[in-house]
Order: structure tokens, then sequence, then C-alpha cells
């Protein structure tokens, strides 16, 4: 009996020389646009950079508990570093949209910069801000961010997202996660520092993390009343 072979259909396929043109076409363009990229955050106003980074490298004991409730209304103490970020992005937002990009040019940059050890803060500060800018007018709407081996812990990751943007960030973030989120959803496989949901308009935030281990993320827990390990900051 002739049994006929059931893989029989499956051939290999050799890659033509007008296929391997193509990819490498592809290849240079995707390095291209990473690098173009990079030129364009360089780009940023410095000045307005080093205030803020002067902000978050401050010792964070103006951080109380009563800080924590500020998404209805912002402490006096965050209004000049979320002024300074909201410049920020604007001139992020008119700095790549020139730029024809894809959410897994996105991710490397972000890998690219955040595992940088030649960044400084005055490089890295901004970075968050940065990618939310990209994300916002990305036409994606699913974002995936591994941040665990990062020099720095990104701060203000997830800044002004839009309403069905997906942001989901694996390692510990800085401070203002998710601040002025704006109908989209953040999660976070990870640790926050102080300040998340600062200024938020809508959307949700959760964080999945191990058990709050700093006073700061105590007092943030207890804020919201989930002892739990996880945390959810939906309006």
């Amino acid at each position: 009996m002739n049994r006929r072979n059931p893989f029989s259909n499956f051939k290999k396929v050799a890659l033509t020389h007008d296929t391997q043109i193509r990819l490498d076409h592809l290849e240079h363009n995707h390095q291209q646009i990473i690098d173009e990229l990079l030129v364009r955050y360089r780009r940023l106003d410095q000045d307005t950079v080093q205030q803020l980074n002067r902000f978050l490298d401050q010792p964070m004991y103006n951080a109380r508990e009563s800080n924590f409730n500020c998404i209805d209304e912002l402490p006096e103490i965050l209004q000049a570093p979320m002024d300074q970020a909201r410049r920020l992005y604007e001139s992020c937002c008119h700095l790549i949209e020139d730029i024809h990009y894809t959410t897994d040019d996105i991710r490397e940059l972000c890998t690219l910069i955040g595992l940088s050890k030649s960044s400084t803060p005055e490089k890295a500060g901004p970075l968050g801000i940065f990618i939310a800018a990209l994300v916002n007018k990305c036409d994606g709407s699913h974002f995936e961010f591994n941040c665990r081996r990062h020099q720095r812990k990104p701060n203000f990751m997830g800044f002004g997202l839009e309403s069905e943007k997906n942001m989901v960030v694996q390692g510990n973030l800085g401070h203002f996660a998710g601040a002025a989120l704006n109908g989209g959803e953040l999660k976070i496989n990870g640790a926050i520092d102080s300040w998340c949901a600062a200024g938020m308009i809508k959307g949700r935030i959760t964080i999945m993390s191990n058990k709050p281990s700093t006073p700061a993320q105590k007092r943030q827990r207890w804020f919201y009343g989930i002892p739990e390990d996880t945390l959810e900051i939906v309006r």
C-alpha cells in the first residue's frame, strides 16, 4: 500500500536574490529610521530637559501622602514639572511629525537609549515623554516595552496616553508613570516611584508588582485602599 507523505506539500523555499535585496533594503530603512529618531530626540530643548531632571533627581522627601492624591488637582510642587513635561511632549510631537515609523521602531529606540551605558541623565530623562509622543502618533494600538535592564528607571512612561492606545511595560518605572493619561491603558509589570497618574484625565493604569517595599509604595497602596499585589487606577 502506497502511503502519501503528509508533509510532501511543504517544501523548502530558498530566498531568491531579489528577495534578499528587499530584506536588506527593509533592514537598512529600519536602521535609518532609528538613527533619525535619535537625531530628533537629541534636538529637544536642553534647558527644559535640565530643569525637569533637576526636579526628578532631588531627594523625594516632598512625596508626602497627600501628594499621591494628584489626579483631581495637582499639588503646587508638581505644577512646574508637569508644565515642563507638557512642553517637551508638544516639542516631541512636532519633531517626529514627518517620520514614518512602526511599533518595532519605537520599541527598539526605547531599548537602545535605555540600555546605553553612555546615556547621561540629561539624555535619559525625557525618554518616557518622547516614547509617549511616538506611541500617540503611531498607527498601532498595542505597544510593549521591556525596561528591566535599563540603566535608569524611565520617568513619564505612558505620559498623555490617548484612547485606543494600550501600553504594557515590563520592569520598574520612575516618577510620573501614566501622568496626564488621556483615555489609554497602561499596564506595569513592576514597581513605580512617586506621582503615578498625576494629572490623569481618563483611562486605566494597572500595576502588577511584588509587595510594596518602600514607604512611598506603601503610602500609595494605602491611599487607594488596595493592599493586594495589584494596584488599579481607573478614571
